[in-house]
Order: C-alpha cells, then sequence, then structure tokens
C-alpha cells in the first residue's frame, strides 16, 4: 500500500512540475514577445528604450491585451508541435523562449551601448540555450554540405554589414586621414609607380614602410588596380576578415567537429566583437592577421613545414610587430606539442624578420613607435630595456596589466571580458598549463601597454590576439565532453551574436541614416573635389583626405605647418576649426571660392595670395 501511495504521488509531483514549467516557459515567452512587440511599436527597432516617458504614456491595457494574446498563442504552439512519446512537455516552448528572448536583446541591446548590460543579457541567454539544449533527446543534425553552405551565408552577412558600413563612413565624409586618408593615398601610389608612398602621413613625401613595414599590403594591389576608389578598401577589408571562417573550418574539420559545432565556430569568429569592432576606424593591414594566423595554425595541425613556413612568412609581413604572434606560436609547438624543430624554426624566423625590421625601420625609416611601451623604458631607452625591466621586475609589469593611461583603472578588465565573454571562457577552459602560452600574445600586445588605442576593443589592435583565443576555443573544446562542448559553442555563438548587435548595427544605422539625410550635401562636395587639377596640392581637413587621394601632394591642415610648403589649394570642411582657417589666412592665404548647397557653406576654399 504503502509503495502505491508512494507512486501516486510522485505521478501526481511530476504532473504538477510539467504544468508548472509549461505555465512559466509560456508566461515568459508571452512576456518577451509583447515587450518586443511594445518596444517595436513605441520607438521602433533603434529608438530607446530607456526613455521612461515614451512608455509610460503608452496604457497598460495594450501591454496586457499583447501579454494574453502572445500566452495563447504559445501555448496553442505547444500543443501544435508536441509529439506524445518523443518530445518532452516544454520542449517547444522552451525553444520559443530561446527566440523570443534572443528576439528581445537584439532590438534592446543596438540601442544600449552599456558593456555590462549586454554581458547580463548574454548570461542570461546563454543559461535559456543551455537549459534547451539540455531538453533535447537528439543533437542537432546538420550536413557538412548545409554546414558550409550556412557559413557562406553568415560570411555574405558579415561583408554586407561591415562592407556597407565602412562605405558608408567614406561616402558621409566620416573617415579621416589617420588612418584612411594614409591608404587611400598609399594605394594610389603603389597603383601609379609601385612603391606606397605618401605625404599625408608624415607631412612629407615617404614610403610608408618608412612607418610600418607591411609587404602585405601588395596582395590587395591588383583588386585595387582594377576598382580604383578609397571604398574598394573598406570592402576589402570586410573581405580579407570573412575569409577567414574557410580557415576555422578547416581547423574544426581536422578536429572532426559536427557540421553543426563547425558552423558556431565560424560564427564566433565572424561575428567576435573583436573582429566586427575591429572595423570601426577604417582599413588597416592588421587585418590581415586573422586570416593568415588561422591558416598557419591549421597548416601546424596538419603538420605541412613547408605551407606552415609559408604561413608564417605571411604573417610576418603585415607589420613588423608581427613577429610576436609567430613567436609565442613558435613556443607554443615547441613547450605544448613537443614538436621542437618547428618551434625553433618558427622562433627564429619570427627574430630574425624582427631584428632585420627594427634595423631597417631606425636606419631608413621613422624609428621604432617605443613610445607605446614607455611605462617599461627609461628616458633614452628601447625595447631590450622593456624587455629586461619585465623580467627584473615582474610585480611591476603584473600592475602594468590593470594600469590605465589615465591613472584610472577599469578599461583593460572592461577589454578583457569583451574578448573572453563572447567566446565563453572558453580560451581559459585548457587542461593543459602550456597551452596558456598562447595567450601571452595577448597580454603583451593589449595589456602591457598604456596605449589606450591597443586595450580599446573599436581599433584595430585586436585581430592577431583574437585569432590567438579562437584557436584556443578549438583547442578546449575538443577536450571537453561532447555535450558540454556543444552547449559551450552553442551559447559562445549566440553571445557573439547580440555582441555584434550591440556595436555593428547602430553604426550602420547611423551611417545609413546620416548619409540619406546628407546626400544632396556629399554629392556637391565630391563634384568640387572631383573638379580640381589632378596635379594640383592640396592641403584639406582630416575628413577630406580620403577623397582627394589621387594627388600626389596632400597635407593635413591639423600637421601641416601654414608657413611652410605652399599648395595650391587650402580646403576646409564645415568642422573646420575658425583658429585654424585663421593660421593660415595669417600665413598668406586668402578665400577664393566658398561651396554651399541650399545656404548651408559646406566647403571653403583658400589659396595663396596673389594666384
Amino acid at each position: 500500500m504503502k509503495e502505491k501511495l508512494n507512486r501516486f504521488y510522485g505521478k501526481q509531483a511530476a504532473r504538477l512540475n510539467a504544468v508548472l514549467e509549461i505555465a512559466v516557459l509560456s508566461a515568459l515567452s508571452a512576456w518577451c514577445l509583447a515587450s518586443l512587440t511594445l518596444k517595436l511599436l513605441l520607438s521602433g527597432v533603434f529608438g530607446g528604450f530607456t526613455e521612461l516617458g515614451l512608455f509610460a504614456r503608452s496604457p497598460f491595457l495594450l501591454t496586457a491585451m499583447l501579454f494574453v494574446l502572445f500566452l495563447l498563442l504559445a501555448l496553442t504552439a505547444r500543443n501544435l508541435t508536441l509529439r506524445r512519446g518523443k518530445t518532452p512537455p516544454g520542449t517547444a516552448l522552451t525553444r520559443l523562449l530561446c527566440v523570443s528572448f534572443g528576439g528581445y536583446c537584439a532590438v534592446t541591446l543596438p540601442v544600449n551601448d552599456d558593456p555590462f548590460f549586454g554581458f547580463v543579457l548574454c548570461a542570461l541567454w546563454a543559461v535559456l540555450i543551455a537549459y534547451g539544449l539540455n531538453r533535447r533527446r537528439k543533437p542537432i543534425r546538420l550536413s557538412r554540405r548545409a554546414a558550409y553552405g550556412l557559413i557562406c551565408v553568415m560570411a555574405a552577412a558579415f561583408l554586407a554589414a561591415v562592407g556597407g558600413a565602412g562605405v558608408l563612413r567614406y561616402l558621409s565624409f566620416r573617415a579621416p586621414n589617420f588612418d584612411f586618408g594614409i591608404f587611400a593615398q598609399l594605394f594610389e601610389g603603389m597603383k601609379r609607380c609601385g612603391f606606397p608612398v605618401t605625404t599625408c602621413e608624415r607631412d612629407r613625401l615617404l614610403s610608408h614602410f618608412a612607418v610600418h613595414l607591411s609587404p602585405v599590403l601588395y596582395l590587395l594591389l591588383p583588386v585595387y588596380w582594377v576598382f580604383p576608389h578609397p571604398a574598394t578598401l573598406q570592402i576589402a577589408q570586410a573581405a580579407v576578415l570573412a575569409s577567414a571562417a574557410a580557415p576555422m573550418a578547416l581547423l574544426c574539420r581536422e578536429r572532426r567537429f559536427s557540421p553543426v559545432r563547425t558552423a558556431l565556430l565560424a560564427a564566433m569568429t565572424l561575428f567576435h566583437p573583436a573582429v566586427t569592432g575591429g572595423t570601426n576606424y577604417d582599413f588597416h593591414e592588421n587585418c590581415f592577421l586573422l586570416p593568415l594566423l588561422l591558416w598557419l595554425f591549421y597548416c601546424a595541425e596538419r603538420k605541412k613545414p613547408l605551407p606552415m613556413l609559408f604561413c608564417a612568412a605571411a604573417v610576418l609581413s603585415v607589420k613588423e610587430d608581427a613577429a610576436v604572434y609567430v613567436a609565442f606560436f613558435a613556443l607554443f609547438l615547441f613547450f605544448d606539442r613537443g614538436r621542437y624543430a618547428a618551434g625553433a624554426g618558427l622562433l627564429a624566423l619570427s627574430l630574425v624578420w624582427f631584428l632585420l625590421s627594427l634595423r631597417f625601420l631606425t636606419a631608413y625609416g621613422e624609428g621604432v613607435m617605443t613610445n607605446r611601451y614607455d611605462n617599461f623604458i627609461a628616458q633614452g631607452g628601447g625595447l631590450w630595456e622593456a624587455a629586461q625591466n619585465v623580467l627584473k621586475n615582474p610585480a611591476y609589469a603584473f600592475t602594468q596589466l590593470f594600469a590605465e593611461a589615465s591613472g584610472g583603472h577599469g578599461g583593460k578588465l572592461l577589454y578583457a571580458l569583451y574578448m573572453l565573454v563572447p567566446l565563453g571562457f572558453l580560451p581559459l577552459c585548457a587542461r593543459r598549463p602550456t597551452r596558456l602560452l598562447l595567450l601571452l600574445s595577448a597580454v603583451l600586445v593589449n595589456l602591457l601597454t598604456l596605449y589606450v588605442y591597443q586595450y580599446d576593443i573599436g581599433f584595430q589592435y585586436s585581430f592577431g590576439s583574437a585569432a590567438f583565443l579562437l584557436y584556443l576555443s578549438v583547442l578546449n573544446c575538443a577536450e571537453l565532453p561532447p555535450e558540454t562542448g556543444r552547449r559551450a559553442v552553442a551559447c559562445a555563438a549566440a553571445a557573439c551574436m547580440l555582441f555584434t548587435a550591440q556595436r555593428t548595427l547602430p553604426r550602420f544605422a547611423d551611417y545609413l541614416r546620416y548619409y540619406a539625410a546628407n546626400r544632396a550635401d556629399f554629392a556637391v562636395m565630391e563634384e568640387y573635389l572631383a573638379s580640381l587639377p589632378r596635379e594640383a596640392s592640396v592641403t584639406c581637413t582630416t575628413m577630406l583626405a580620403a577623397h582627394l587621394s589621387k594627388h600626389e601632394i596632400l597635407y593635413e591642415t591639423a600637421y601641416h605647418d601654414p608657413a611652410g610648403e605652399r599648395t595650391d589649394y587650402v580646403i576646409f570642411d564645415a568642422a573646420a576649426a575658425e583658429e585654424e582657417v585663421a593660421a593660415y589666412a595669417a600665413a598668406g592665404y586668402v578665400p577664393a571660392l566658398t561651396v554651399t548647397n541650399g545656404g548651408r557653406t559646406l566647403l571653403r576654399v583658400y589659396v595663396p595670395a596673389g594666384e
């Protein structure tokens, strides 16, 4: 009798739990969908949701009606999709909750750039996804061909969003001389004479290789030769970054990952905040680091010495400091994999390239930018002294991991969270301590410096570090239990998507709105700038430099001495400071033309007096 009672009460408790689960999941799904609908109705996709008055004026009855409507729809959907004996109760509602909460996050994150708001939403969505995956009896299946097709679609979406934002930024006159105007002029120089010559980088004629040794730029010269336009560089950068999905997919195949996990890791590669955010300030040669490093890792996994050597040389050609990444990967091969010949060879190659690059820049260029590590260098010292100080005083080096240029703290911690949270902290889940050698490149490049841009997720200095973190995610995921790895990668991919929604979509929408609202003004400005004689020398404000990149002599007003070399034209846009205009007027330049549209002053053109 006692056993019958226990079975009876057990069944009743299970039924009650199932009913409570269905009620909670239905209510939460309906709440998310009602909030999402209300937000879209009142403020649109990119409207603010923190405006209390806007939502306070909306009738509560509307919210209640939406909640009841979606609650009924949720219960109906659950009943329609329930298959007795095959699908556990609440599975359909769990999926609906994941989708509805993800949709609500997608429309609220783009209008709130608070990183901790994003972290919390990502954590909640990750919990829901893990809960939903736990409810499935069978893993999601996907053919390899379908997975590769999905990766191609994601790469195309990345190219459209990131490349489109870059093109709109240029067309809207929001891409400054540093660095986009410099790259636009140097590619025009390579097209004209074969050398990356500029005048707007250091206010005199010189090769860009005197500042940074980047032979990799020649890879894009054929593309620029066919499409000689500054916007080509913005699209090319997006294409280079999107190509990183290919070596990531091959790495996953080498590790025998399922097609679903391969597609998710490719999504993490494309939509990590360091990848999408690194394009915020236009084209930069560092974009090559992400795909080239992933190709290097893949060749190392395949144990192909010659392709690995070729990829290492390609990485080194990106910049003089790219040797840091090859060196740390060489140490990883040496100590973690026991591949002593390969590790020693790559280490020697990176050191030789680094030393030769430093010697070249010191003897024939502008010197090495050691000022970014001034916190380790006494007056008159160099990089060798910085390395010695790190070894002699590791406690001081540890304090610099958190110190910032302004004397404050928190920026570097926030940067570390931005790099690790979207990956679900997978790079830290290493069973072998020697694997953490791959983290040291990010520590050296992004955390030990006081140069604020190197620990800012919105700049191009994180592409190399992101490649190492993604590779670590692949290695560590392969060692996790299948179920744990599947959930971790799914949650990480979802987090990357949310951070992309928070950081990239608003930027694209802002550029699109700004360009649409001022398109007529931009057309007038472009028409006048294109009418200038190609052989004329020009000094201009920073946002005009990229649009004048075809001029061989081009200077930026902020860095050019008004009393120095005189140019045929000095052009100021509407944002130019009056003090700057007055300085050129005092140096003997006089107004020649004012370009207007609808009564608005767009450009002010000055020429030397007497001409």
